[in-house]
């Protein structure tokens, strides 16, 4: 199946030299969005999850905010450095 292409931000924390938080792929598929990040995800996987679309982009900034959460979970592993 043909994936759609759409608008992907990156609402994981900064990580100096990896990637930044807020940056968005524009007009790509999923797997689009994920290459130029590959080496970030590399080192610390958990950047994956944080690759969301832009249209619940909001939503999921909010959730990695969250105490007990999956996705504020998943912020505290790449600031950990995992």
């Amino acid at each position: 199946m043909k994936q759609a292409k759409k608008c992907y931000i990156y609402i994981g924390p900064t990580i100096r030299g990896l990637i930044q938080e807020g940056t968005a792929y524009v007009g790509v598929t999923r797997d689009e969005a994920i290459a130029p990040a590959r080496s970030a995800i590399e080192k610390r996987p958990t950047i994956n999850n944080m690759i969301v679309p832009a249209e619940i982009a909001t939503q999921e900034r909010i959730k990695a905010r969250t105490p007990d959460t999956a996705l504020y979970k998943c912020r505290e592993r790449i600031l950990s450095g995992k």
